[in-house]
């Protein structure tokens, strides 16, 4: 007769070295700093006809790190587009700005909002 518990830690010993349940590996550098602040962004991207088209518009910034940061924004953003992200200051911290690329756009699940990805090239006193 089998132990109950000692089939199932056997499972889940199983499971943990299965490949197919077990989760990505983290590929970043530096660790992100969460955040919550609705910044502007101004984003450049080229146009059908190779014209440079500028926008500007509200971000709402969720995570930042010295080499990317996380926003979500309510329409969609192309993929490639350079950004540069007014951040003001903030009770002492001093405002910056930052300029980089921006590398996914995805559609949340509420449909509603769009969860970006930018790849931060500079970051700069504002």
């Amino acid at each position: 007769m089998t132990n109950h518990s000692t089939a199932t830690r056997h499972e889940s010993l199983h499971l943990a070295h299965d490949t197919n349940t077990s989760l990505p590996l983290e590929r970043r550098r530096y660790s992100r700093q969460t955040v919550e602040q609705r910044v502007t962004a101004a984003v450049t991207s080229l146009g059908d006809d190779s014209d440079t088209d500028l926008r500007i518009c509200s971000l709402l910034l969720t995570d930042l790190s010295p080499a990317g940061a996380g926003a979500m924004v309510q329409e969609p953003l192309p993929i490639g587009a350079q950004i540069t992200v007014f951040c003001p200051p903030h009770g002492a911290e001093p405002g910056f700005d930052l300029q980089g690329t921006i590398v996914r756009c995805q559609r949340q699940s509420d449909g509603k909002a769009y969860s970006l990805g930018i790849q931060v090239l500079a970051r700069m006193a504002a």
